[in-house]
């Protein structure tokens, strides 16, 4: 078959617009095969559509999402993706020639297969102009009267056209008559589809349902990202420069956009830049595109390439590149890459505004930025009970009251301790963020008996409260009596499985004496990874501890945060002449110190009243 020139090369991804589409010498008819579903389009889709194509500015395109064919023969396409936005430019088309006499133009036919009847009806609305009769009146009363004179047409596919329809006449009539010629001509000549031609691989078994089976489940699906790098190649190929520029240029592109898209890879790099497990980026590169084009989490999914799809970004390859580069020169400086990855994931600023925000500013400046967002941050206030206070205020942080700011100040310190022990490593937010690994907060002292499955496990716990009393002189006496009476009571059961009745007294001694512990405070809690919180479960300090420093090894390959290590290992414990260390337990003084080291490694940003 020859390639038309003019009107494009149908064997290859193109972007056509309406007109060349309508005109194309290869293309007649889009055949709709009985395994997709019927037309569904409702009013707010085919107004969007309508309004989107005429609010395109004079100078721009706007590119609607691919059609997905397949070639049937010689000028009839199957359409495998695309048969709601095909159908209703049909539609749009229909509309115009016969209830405004705009579109005198040959346009394309629709082969419907989805039912019998609703190809001969697409057919009469378009030849027999057979809805004249019931435009401009209620939309339910009037599928009700067509139906009754025409019971043959009565389906659910049948029903969204005629919607369909009336919604597109009643929208046209809305306007003056000079505004419909305007938005004939934005229809034809600046409404683009990226003509996607699918190529169905002979090998196994695979028919053109299930590469549509496959596209509809998101195993085929391309990317807002992808989309993008459609309009970028095809812009490149409709300039007027010569062939071999053009493939220098297309060829420079997709090398720099896998380099791109390989770096993104690199999860150390990826979760520096993002901090949310929501943004999931199969084509990590849309990541920038959506930072350039200021997408939100309200927007959807295919934002950024509608807003280059409908002309209101151009085409500027270097603006994207400037944004990598800009990204690469932060990760490579191990404190930038520190600060940023630490005000990302702590929520204080996000990576768009980052970028916003050291526009035109020196290092120094950039510098300064970050540590004092981080301390304004820490400085917050909040009201509670007509009383204010420091939500960051080191010594009254509480697991139940404050667990993000817990955590956002165990992250940090975690930074800090790395920078301290082990200069110009790199604390990894790969694995602080990522779904598989995502850390949590644990308790160093255990303090949550639901966790509890047996009555070894029980008495376990119930050892390391009794410990710990032993520093606690003012309170001793009370609670070790009511362990006492708890491992009595543990002794007469009958098997090795708790009662609820005991497994609730166990709930009630721990509401009591935590609080009285001081163990929901920032010198109980440590950073874990999920894979190794679970495991440790409610267990005795002892066995944490070697459970962790087991974890930590090079054979087990899993990491353990550095202050998590230092907790287990006492390395933050005063050893002084009048001090021992408590082996088997976490003490009070373990964790007066281990808060003493905290507000040491943090003093530049914790709150003043910290230090």
């Amino acid at each position: 078959m020859t390639k038309d020139m003019t009107y494009g090369n149908l064997n290859q991804i193109e972007l056509l617009s309406i007109e060349k589409l309508n005109k194309h010498p290869e293309l007649e008819v889009f055949y709709v095969a009985s395994y997709q579903r019927g037309y569904r389009w409702a009013k707010e889709e085919v107004e969007d559509l309508l309004n989107d194509i005429n609010s395109i500015a004079s100078d721009k395109k706007y590119c609607i999402q691919p059609l997905a064919v397949i070639r049937r023969d010689n000028k009839t396409w199957e359409l495998i993706d695309g048969q709601q936005r095909a159908t209703t430019l049909f539609l749009i088309q229909t509309v115009l020639k016969n209830c405004f006499s705009i579109h005198t133009e040959p346009f394309y036919r629709l082969d419907y297969n989805t039912r019998s009847s609703t190809k001969d009806f697409l057919n009469d609305i378009r030849e027999l102009n057979i809805l004249k009769a019931f435009l401009g009146r209620n939309l339910v009363a009037k599928w009700e009267e067509f139906i009754s004179d025409n019971p043959d047409k009565d389906n659910i596919d049948n029903y969204h056209l005629f919607n369909a329809y009336l919604i597109i006449y009643n929208w046209l009539y809305l306007k003056k008559s000079e505004e419909r010629l305007v938005f004939y001509k934005k229809l034809t000549e600046q409404t683009y589809v990226i003509w996607h031609p699918i190529v169905i691989k002979q090998e196994g078994i695979q028919t053109v349902e299930d590469f549509f089976i496959n596209m509809n489940a998101g195993k085929i699906k391309l990317t807002s990202a992808e989309l993008i790098k459609a309009l970028f190649i095809i812009d490149i190929e409709k300039s007027d420069d010569p062939w071999d520029v053009r493939d220098f240029k297309k060829k420079k592109l997709a090398g720099e956009w896998d380099y791109i898209e390989n770096e993104l890879h690199n999860n150390t790099f990826w979760y520096f830049v993002t901090n949310s497990i929501e943004q999931d980026y199969p084509t990590r590169i849309g990541r920038l595109f959506d930072i350039h084009c200021k997408k939100v989490k309200v927007d959807g999914e295919f934002y950024s390439y509608s807003q280059y799809s409908k002309g209101r970004e151009d085409l500027d390859w270097e603006k994207i590149k400037q944004i990598y580069q800009r990204l690469k020169e932060w990760y490579d400086d191990v404190e930038n890459y520190h600060l940023i990855g630490f005000i990302i994931n702590a929520n204080f600023m996000t990576l768009e505004d980052i970028i916003k925000q050291t526009e035109n500013k020196t290092k120094l400046e950039i510098k300064s930025l970050f540590l004092e967002t981080i301390t304004k941050n820490f400085a917050r206030e909040k009201t509670k009970n007509n009383q204010s206070y420091q939500v960051y205020a080191l010594d009254t942080l509480h697991y139940v009251d404050s667990y993000i700011e817990c955590k956002n100040t165990l992250l940090l310190y975690n930074i800090k301790l790395i920078e301290r022990t082990f200069p110009n490593q790199r604390f990894p937010f790969d694995l602080y963020q990522n779904p598989e690994t995502r850390w949590s907060i644990e308790h160093i002292h255990p303090q949550n008996p639901q966790l509890l499955q047996s009555k070894e496990d029980a008495e376990e716990w119930l050892n390391d409260y009794e410990e710990r009393f032993k520093d606690e002189e003012d309170v001793k006496k009370e609670y070790t009596a009511k362990i006492a009476e708890l491992k009595k009571k543990l002794d007469v059961l009958k098997d090795s499985t708790l009662t609820i009745e005991l497994s609730n007294q166990l709930k009630e001694f721990s509401d009591t004496v935590n609080d009285a512990l001081g163990l929901h405070l920032i010198g109980n809690q440590a950073l874990l990874d999920k894979a190794t919180n679970s495991k440790i479960g409610n267990k005795g300090f002892l066995k944490k501890r070697s459970l962790i420093l087991d974890a930590s090894t090079i054979a087990n390959g899993t990491y353990i945060p550095l202050a998590t290590i230092n907790n287990f290992l006492k390395k933050t414990t005063n050893t002084g002449t009048d001090n021992k260390i408590k082996v088997s337990y976490w003490s009070a003084q373990d964790a007066e110190d281990y808060t003493r080291d905290i507000k040491k490694l943090l003093e530049d940003f914790l709150p003043k009243n910290n230090n």
